[in-house]
């Protein structure tokens, strides 16, 4: 209900007066919509890109007011860990490295830092080590950084560890910091994998005795790419490959074990959209409720999200089935969501097979699973960032603004959007 106008001692002439004067206020006075860029952030553009060439934002959390995005260049022969951290308005905090930026090396190696977490004032990062770029041999790879940027040598004595699951590819993809443990998710010789650290650095032997676990759904190639937490649980999404990939979830016990209160007695859940290729890029959780974000095949690459109940079954009071898709009449794929006023959040990548001429994504569905529609259009946003060919791959949600990371012609770009 609108406010009541108080005449008080202005008497009505005067007010009659200031209305007519708030009529005449120019248009750009307004608020901008729900998915508009947010004027104040990058100089007014609503965007920001790095200085330096990287191949783009692969995580993203806020610190505060300001943004923390990692990321790396994979396609140097020695690649290294990038952090960058931003002001609320959008510049490099020089305050965080000296100019904004972290390089974090792991030695004669190729390194990618793919997902942040925060512990306390601490800035855990997780992604891979590999020993070539043809990523043959490679291993989980975690640093620990101060406030200011500097690695914390109270982890592991150098504020870096590498873990291996055995010769092969390990990838880390995500990082959960719960009750003083790092639990990085991510797989191993193509299963979901999971590695548990203690606040030093060492593994977590109360976890699965040797702080690793790998979870196998039907003999193809499965892959983690987010962790959350539901009560003492971690829940892990990503997909399994059987033969074509759906979203895959599995809901572990504080010490690595399958809950087998979870999925029908099995600890894991599969859904298949379409019948084609589907994949979770992120999970979230919010009271009983979990909500996987990915891609799904329904003709085409679509935007897609599910939501489960506390036991991993779909929920039909979102959308009717558990599931939903948005169809952007071209190929698009979401790289992460999150959960924001009972709201679904994700974002990604448009036109995914054109290139040039990718965009930034911004998707956003109603509690009831339906397309918002006063977001954006139809509950979709699209943006060029920067250069000819964009996209995104992180998304947090904070103070009715979305932050939203990724790339721009090969440079870090970060955008904020009114939420």
């Amino acid at each position: 209900m609108p406010r009541k106008l108080r005449l008080g001692r202005l008497g009505f002439a005067a007010t009659v007066a200031a209305l007519l004067g708030l009529l005449a206020l120019p248009a750009s006075a307004a608020a901008p919509p729900p998915g508009s860029l947010d004027p104040s952030w990058g100089g007014g553009t609503g965007y920001v890109t790095g200085s330096t060439s990287y191949p783009g934002v692969q995580g993203l959390v806020m610190q505060g007011s300001k943004v923390v995005v990692v990321g790396g260049d994979v396609y140097s022969h020695n690649g290294d860990f990038v952090v960058s951290r931003y002001n609320k308005d959008g510049s490099p905090d020089t305050s965080f490295g000296g100019t904004g930026t972290v390089e974090t090396d792991f030695g004669d190696r190729v390194d990618l830092a793919s997902g942040v977490a925060l512990q306390g004032n601490k800035i855990v990062v997780v992604g891979y080590t590999c020993s070539d770029d043809s990523f043959t041999e490679c291993q989980f790879a975690v640093a620990r950084y101060l406030k200011n940027g500097t690695l914390d040598a109270s982890f592991n004595g150098t504020g870096q560890v590498m873990t291996s699951f055995g010769d092969g590819q390990d990838f880390a993809d995500a990082v959960l910091v719960k009750s003083n443990k790092i639990t990085v998710a991510g797989y191993a010789d193509g299963d979901f994998a999971l590695a548990q650290y203690q606040s030093s650095g060492a593994l977590n032997t109360a976890f699965d005795s040797d702080g690793l676990v790998t979870t196998d759904f039907d003999g193809g190639f499965d892959a983690a790419n987010a962790i959350a937490s539901q009560g003492s649980f971690l829940v892990v999404a990503g997909y399994a490959n059987h033969p074509d990939p759906d979203f895959a979830l599995a809901r572990y016990e504080s010490d690595g074990d399958l809950d087998t209160a979870f999925g029908g007695g099995t600890g894991k859940v599969e859904t298949d959209f379409d019948g084609g290729a589907d994949a979770g890029h992120s999970v979230d959780v919010k009271g009983k409720s979990i909500v996987v974000v990915g891609s799904a095949t329904v003709g085409h690459q679509q935007f897609a999200a599910a939501r489960y109940d506390k036991n991993g079954n779909l929920d039909p009071s979102f959308n009717g089935t558990g599931t939903a898709t948005m169809d952007v009449g071209s190929d698009a794929v979401a790289f992460d969501g999150t959960l924001a006023g009972g709201k679904v959040v994700a974002v990604g990548q448009t036109c995914f097979s054109c290139l040039p001429g990718n965009e930034f994504g911004v998707a956003r569905w109603n509690s009831n699973g339906t397309p918002d529609s006063g977001f954006g259009t139809n509950g979709f946003v699209t943006t060029p960032v920067g250069g000819d060919d964009s996209g995104a791959s992180a998304v947090a949600v904070a103070s009715g603004k979305i932050v939203v990371g990724g790339y721009s012609d090969d440079f870090f770009a970060i955008a904020r959007y009114i939420g």
